[in-house]
């Protein structure tokens, strides 16, 4: 009996904790209150930070929304250095090559725009009062969710 009794919390603990693994999950005890603590989504064209809450705010935005006028940042030098880029990659100047590559081929200028929010999502789920709260980020499939108990009752 003790040893199926000890082997049962074991494989429950392993699970938890295997559940909220830290080095591929964010997990959170309450809302994000700012955009420094929503939860970023998205595929590097779309996006999306979530905050997390019964009265959810999300914030859209789409990579053509920026500071400032449409700006080309593509470098000038990079199709005539391509060929002396691919001479030193031959020769075995693997060094020479990366920092002719970024002297010839990085955009101009080297910082972008900031982007702004396109748009600000929110959805009032009407419970005013919430217990056991978790909001989780996934990092590897990148996904996020949120989970509490309102009334009785799960949501998730």
């Amino acid at each position: 009996m003790r040893l199926s009794l000890s082997v049962v919390i074991s494989s429950t603990f392993l699970t938890a904790h295997a559940q909220w693994d830290p080095s591929r999950y964010l997990y959170f005890s309450k809302p994000g209150t700012g955009l420094s603590s929503s939860l970023p989504l998205g595929n590097g064209r779309l996006g999306a930070a979530v905050y997390g809450s019964a009265l959810e705010k999300i914030s859209l935005n789409e990579n053509s929304v920026w500071s400032g006028n449409w700006q080309d940042r593509g470098n000038a030098n990079s199709k005539n250095a391509l060929s002396s880029i691919r001479q030193k990659l031959q020769s075995g100047d693997l060094t020479g090559a990366g920092q002719q590559v970024l002297d010839t081929m990085s955009g101009n200028p080297t910082s972008p725009k900031q982007y702004h929010p396109t748009v600000d999502l929110a959805i009032d789920f009407g419970h005013s009062s919430v217990e056991s709260y978790t909001r989780v980020l996934d990092t590897v499939e990148g996904t996020g969710w949120v989970t509490y108990k309102a009334g009785g009752v799960n949501y998730t």
